[in-house]
């Protein structure tokens, strides 16, 4: 329901996972669970229908 996808909708695990939906790569494959992308450790948001849902999260290298 739309409830549950706004309380789970964005997961992170490591690294950043506010990448925006074209940028992301994916991570899983079609219908992939949000536990089975979190086992992957990467990212989980089902709130763009036509965004990929599971994608690696972007790091970010500081000086």
């Amino acid at each position: 329901s739309a409830i549950i996808r706004l309380l789970y909708g964005s997961v992170s695990h490591s690294g950043n996972c506010n990448v925006p939906p074209r940028r992301r790569t994916d991570c899983g494959y079609p219908g992939i669970s949000r536990q089975t992308c979190l086992n992957r450790k990467c990212c989980f948001d089902s709130r763009y229908k036509k965004a990929k849902w599971c994608f690696y999260p972007s790091f970010s290298c500081r000086r």
